[in-house]
């Protein structure tokens, strides 16, 4: 009998894009955020899902699970400080380090109402969640990717963030706004000023119907959240980091509405002129 060996060359087996890296995803019970989990896990990494409905992101936990991804579910409020420390020391304890985070947990707030009449609760409720949420998570998550030799982050913007978006939602347009600024002062700090904006207007066939005050983000409640992100990015970083933020398709398009409305009145106003 004899036998023979195949020698097999390493080179040529591909592993998936992110096999190895660990990334949290935050709102992620369902729609875009656990659809960017999916995306994650797809691509071979071990996803840590946050969101504060505990039930929901079991099932998605689950779901990955059964998929062959490696998955834990922690409960998570992100505007409480104390919850998001625990969510990184769990991904952390759990995988042994922290690569990606996509940042997707928002709310638009109860409703549409004029800015005389809003509620001040209302206001800071909104700012809280959209705002100091995205904060508190990059504030604990950057730490945790500089001791893994470095990541990528994706925060959730919206259109509402470039432009007013529509009127009766000020808190959102404010924390949006927000949040873009909050994204490239990340950059400049860890990415090497390079705060690249991304962005599709794309819906999502899995999120819930929208309602009043835009729509509805990762974790169920009402806000401006688009297409499911690339789950990581590499690209010029001058400490290991890469810092993005989503919505920048929506400048681009109306950057050109606004050249085409001054090329019509021009037309308008040589037409005019040469009126007989």
């Amino acid at each position: 009998m004899s036998t023979r060996t195949t020698a097999i060359d390493q080179s040529a087996v591909q592993l998936p894009l992110l096999a190895g890296k660990v990334a949290v995803v935050t709102g992620a019970s369902r729609g875009i955020g656990a659809a960017a989990a999916r995306a994650f896990a797809d691509a071979g990494a071990a996803v840590a899902l946050a969101a504060r409905e505990a039930d929901a992101l079991e099932q998605v936990a689950h779901q990955l699970e059964e998929r062959g991804a490696r998955a834990i579910a922690v409960p998570t409020d992100v505007c409480d400080e104390e919850a998001v420390i625990r969510l990184i020391e769990t991904t952390v304890g759990a995988f042994g380090r922290l690569d990606a985070a996509f940042n997707n947990a928002g709310g638009g707030g109860r409703g549409k109402a004029p800015l005389a009449a809003l509620g001040t609760e209302e206001f800071d409720s909104v700012l809280g969640v959209n705002l100091r949420g995205a904060f508190l998570s990059m504030k604990h998550e950057i730490p945790a990717m500089l001791e893994s030799g470095g990541g990528a982050i994706v925060n959730t913007s919206s259109t509402a963030g470039l432009a007013g978006a529509a009127a009766g939602i000020a808190p959102y347009v404010t924390a949006k706004h927000g949040l873009q600024g909050l994204t490239k002062i990340a950059a400049l700090d860890y990415g090497g000023g390079d705060p690249r904006q991304r962005g599709r207007a794309g819906a999502d066939p899995h999120r819930p119907p929208r309602r009043a005050g835009g729509g509805a983000t990762g974790d169920g409640r009402p806000g401006g959240a688009d297409a499911p992100p690339r789950p990581a990015g590499g690209g010029r970083r001058r400490r290991g980091l890469a810092v993005l933020g989503r919505g920048g398709l929506h400048h681009r398009r109306d950057a050109r509405h606004r050249r085409r409305k001054a090329r019509r009145r021009r037309l308008k106003a040589t037409i005019e002129r040469n009126r007989p």
